[in-house]
């Protein structure tokens, strides 16, 4: 086929539709770079609301450690408070004990003096659950929480018997008694009174640290004066 057009319009004419076409495809490129980086910042932005709706999750979940610790150490410190307040009321009343006493005491032997203390020993500390979930670096010492401590009571009757086997029939019955820790013997020598020979004693008596009075364990209280009860009643002491 033979061509008329000069050769000049055909080259301009195949350099215009060469420019068309990379003109096209120039402009798909640009578009799908746009298109691109229009889907990257979009997935940025999720990316970072993400991170940020993380964070605050994170931050709320700390304030809930946070209040849940602090209501610990308030509860272990509620109830320190009211345990110590608890060890310091008088548990054993002091007509009890003297009853106890004075039911254990033989027919021969009588008391002159009685003399009752009380002292408050600590036990060893113990760290709290809050305390102990806490960072090596965030915890102090002064801030463990301690067990009450136990009150230790203990009487010291001085007494006239008419023999030794008095003396030991006493404490014999004293030992027997549920609220009794230990009973011991600190002197016992012989005294002239009205020219009659008797023996003079003193006896210490340590209670039971948790033994409970009557009002607070009747189980208990119904052993110690059972026990009490079967020692002989006692006589007017010897003048």
């Amino acid at each position: 086929m033979i061509s008329l057009l000069p050769d000049d319009y055909m080259a301009r004419r195949s350099q215009r539709r060469a420019n068309i076409v990379a003109m096209a495809l120039f402009a798909i490129v640009m578009m799908s770079v746009i298109a691109a980086a229009v889907l990257m910042e979009q997935s940025s932005r999720h990316t970072v609301e993400v991170g940020e709706h993380i964070r605050d999750s994170y931050g709320d979940a700390a304030k809930l450690v946070s209040t849940f610790q602090r209501l610990e150490t308030t509860r272990d410190t509620m109830l320190t408070k009211a345990t110590l307040g608890a060890s310091l009321l008088d548990r054993v009343p002091r007509s009890y004990i003297l009853a106890i006493v004075t039911n254990a005491m033989p027919e021969r032997a009588s008391l002159t003096r009685l003399e009752l203390s009380a002292q408050q020993v600590a036990k060893k500390g113990r760290v709290s659950k809050a305390h102990a979930r806490r960072p090596q670096s965030e915890k102090d010492p002064a801030s463990a929480s301690t067990e009450p401590p136990v009150t230790l009571v203990t009487v010291e009757m001085t007494g006239l018997g008419a023999t030794d086997v008095e003396v030991a029939k006493f404490m014999n019955n004293l030992a027997r008694n549920p609220m009794t820790a230990s009973v011991d013997l600190i002197y016992s020598q012989e005294r002239r009174m009205q020219q009659l020979a008797v023996r003079e004693f003193k006896v210490r008596l340590e209670l039971t640290p948790d033994w409970r009075a009557p009002g607070e364990s009747g189980q208990t209280h119904q052993k110690a004066v059972g026990a009490s009860r079967a020692a002989p009643q006692p006589r007017p002491a010897v003048e």
